[in-house]
């Protein structure tokens, strides 16, 4: 796949794809030492940041949909940090140190900066998805060689479950962009050769063991089927049917160890899930205002973040089960406003043409796993994809205006000459 197509050597472009695979580890890459990616993270932030000041022409060559929610996305955490300092006693130091990846969201502004072809940008999230993809299957097959993996088996008591290894690597939006991305092709180009990729994703998902998200991109290509206009629906919704039967011919192979797991948990008085979310949503408020600021992102180094490694690691509840109620609880109620708008604003079908309709089930996905897991504040691979999604919407929505206003200008000149014609 040509990253670099076009010219003989993009700076722009290469800068976009550097940045991309800093902020994912390179897959989480073991053998390059963590403190390596930290401190090529701290240099991408100071080139972000450097960018966004020093490059900024105010140019408005493309309408920013999504501009005020990225900038709530940076500055909202940022505000956390009182409620962090005020009630937690964590200097702001510490709380800027932790939460300085949150900048990241700045590679949006620089995307418009750059004026990056939507078509790059698309291949780029292709390629790290199909990296993903295939990381994630091959591994379970190489096992105990792997290379690549965010946990390890000293320090995780569930790497191994449900007849998995949990490698848990952090790209899987990236690989729901493969699925979605050629099942709308399927749907477009009316072929089943596309199915393919959209098969390797889905096993893909399977073996990166997180049961919601996998429902979550199934679920949304039961809805893209469903809103398909024509007669290929028919065969749309058959082609789903088939791959449906052999799952469930498939079910006790496949799934028999999930469904025993899913059984004991949703029969559990003491699900970790719901106790975390009765405390973080209604006990862990050490004064009101912090629903409005938030408590803050925990520094390990502070007081703070020595009583949350107390709750994670004995009362075994985190924040990051718990989806947009763990965020509030960080954030506070102006981020879950923020995300919920940015999602519902993304379902608009006015930003998108046929062709870019996929875009909008990127939404969808986020608000269906928005109970349980959020995204928009992990840094890792996370906020890059994210700024791709919002400026690929972007890019369809002035596509759209443009192609409409044509449509407009030649619809007015066949009337003048009717007229003239008359």
């Amino acid at each position: 796949m040509k990253l670099l197509s076009g010219k003989i050597f993009d700076v722009k472009f290469a800068f976009v794809v550097i940045a991309t695979l800093v902020s994912i580890n390179l897959w989480s890459f073991l053998i390059i030492p963590d403190a390596v990616f930290d401190g090529l993270k701290f240099l991408l932030l100071i080139a972000l940041i450097a960018i966004v000041l020093i490059y900024d022409r105010n140019n408005d060559i493309t309408e920013k949909l999504f501009q005020t929610n990225v900038r709530l996305l940076i500055w909202l955490p940022i505000l956390s940090s009182f409620g962090a300092f005020l009630f937690h006693d964590q200097s702001f130091t510490l709380s800027l140190l932790i939460l300085r990846t949150n900048f990241f969201w700045l590679l949006y502004f620089v995307l418009h900066l750059f004026n990056i072809s939507p078509k790059k940008i698309i291949q780029l999230i292709l390629f790290v998805g199909f990296v993903w993809i295939f990381l994630t299957v091959i591994q379970q097959f190489t096992y105990p060689a792997y290379f690549f993996s965010n946990r390890n088996e000293e320090d995780n008591y569930d790497f191994y479950r449900a007849g998995v290894y949990r490698f848990m690597i952090d790209q899987h939006q990236y690989g729901l962009f493969v699925i979605l991305y050629y099942y709308n092709r399927f749907l477009k180009k009316r072929t089943f050769k596309p199915l393919i990729p959209v098969l390797l994703g889905l096993v893909g998902y399977y073996y990166y063991s997180g049961r919601q998200y996998a429902l979550a991109a199934v679920a949304c290509l039961f809805l893209a089927t469903l809103t398909t206009k024509g007669t290929f629906k028919v065969y749309a919704t058959c082609a789903l049917a088939a791959i449906a039967a052999g799952l469930f011919l498939f079910k006790d192979v496949l799934f028999a160890d999930y469904v025993e797991m899913t059984n004991e948990q949703l029969n559990s008085d003491d699900d970790v899930r719901l106790v975390a979310a009765k405390f973080f949503l209604f006990d862990y408020w050490p004064h009101w205002i912090t629903t409005i600021i938030g408590n803050g992102y925990e520094n390990y180094k502070s007081s703070y973040g020595k009583e949350m490694l107390y709750i994670n690691q004995v009362k075994l509840l985190f924040r990051s089960d718990i989806g947009i109620i763990g965020m509030f609880n960080m954030f506070g109620i102006f981020y879950v406003i923020n995300v919920l708008w940015l999602n519902f604003k993304g379902l608009s079908n006015k930003y998108y043409s046929s062709n870019t309709s996929y875009l909008k089930y990127v939404f969808i996905y986020s608000l269906l796993l928005l109970p349980l897991s959020e995204g928009y504040s992990v840094p890792s691979g996370a906020v890059p994809f994210f700024c791709f999604i919002f400026y690929l919407a972007d890019k369809a929505y002035e596509e759209k205006s443009i192609e409409e206003m044509e449509i407009e200008i030649e619809s007015a000149s066949s009337d003048k000459r009717a007229i003239a014609i008359v």
